[in-house]
């Protein structure tokens, strides 16, 4: 493993990618000298939820030091979840039980999937029409307006447009997804929630949770009623945060200070609040 980065891991929910992360890879390889490594593993090349999070620990066992934060997302937070309840890799175990690491709103419930498995063929046919109409004008305009706009992440007077971006940004990530990473998680939400509360996560000291409300996938009173089972789980209150709390601007300063705070280097700044 690597022991002289000071880095930020972000594993990312199904349906996103690095335009959806703009703020944060921006913000802190720029402004805080981190480096950034996305994790840009597609659930459609994976047969099984096993193979998928095999090849997430075998990422993390060349960038993970005791400096590193993890921030895991939806399918990334479910991923990480099993890495740290299954590995068997005692060095990476022990470099996880040190570093923060924070659970995004990670899917505790599947009515949502059994929804959206009914709608599939609605699903395939406006992600048809979006492929073909939209996304080849959209996805450029977003990237050259990210990076325009990219001073105004801090300027209040424009955080309105950069909210707007964002959300255009979450809905391009879903509709460009192949539809069959949608069947493949699925398939991997189905079988979730009948093992999750089989582990035992009370060696890491530094494990964070996020919600909020009007998620279906992860639920308020869920997430407590993990925390009382694993009552070391930190959690975060990302209240109307809906399912990507960390891409709303409200929200993005304690993201900000949960991976900075966690340095050993006193000289980073913290982000005031």
């Amino acid at each position: 493993m690597s022991s002289s980065r000071k880095n930020l891991i972000i594993i990312p929910g199904s349906c996103s990618d690095q335009l959806n992360w703009f703020d944060q890879i921006n913000f802190f390889e720029k402004h805080c000298a981190l480096q950034v490594a996305y994790l840009s593993l597609s659930a459609q090349n994976y047969s099984s939820f096993e193979d998928y999070s095999a090849d997430i620990e075998r990422a993390l066992e060349s960038l993970l030091n005791e400096d590193s934060v993890v921030l895991a997302h939806s399918m990334g937070a479910m991923l990480l979840f099993k890495i740290l309840t299954t590995t068997q890799n005692l060095q990476l175990k022990n470099t996880l039980r040190k570093i923060k690491i924070v659970l995004i709103q990670m899917p505790l419930k599947t009515k949502f999937v059994a929804l959206m498995k009914t709608s599939l063929f609605l699903v395939e046919f406006i992600s048809l029409f979006f492929k073909l109409f939209i996304l080849w004008w959209l996805e450029p305009g977003l990237y050259f307006a990210k990076n325009f706009f990219a001073f105004a992440y801090k300027n209040k007077t424009l955080q309105t447009i950069n909210l707007f971006l964002n959300l255009l940004s979450m809905f391009s990530g879903f509709w460009k997804t192949d539809i069959k990473e949608i069947k493949n998680l699925i398939r991997f939400y189905a079988n979730w929630q009948k093992h999750l509360l089989d582990f035992d996560l009370s060696e890491y000291k530094n494990l964070f949770m996020t919600y909020g409300a009007f998620d279906l996938l992860c639920p308020m009173q869920d997430v407590k009623d993990l925390q009382d089972k694993f009552p070391n789980l930190k959690l975060l209150k990302m209240f109307y945060g809906f399912h990507n709390p960390h891409h709303l601007f409200w929200y993005q300063k304690e993201f900000e200070n949960l991976v900075l705070q966690n340095l050993s280097n006193d000289t980073v700044p913290t982000v005031d609040v």
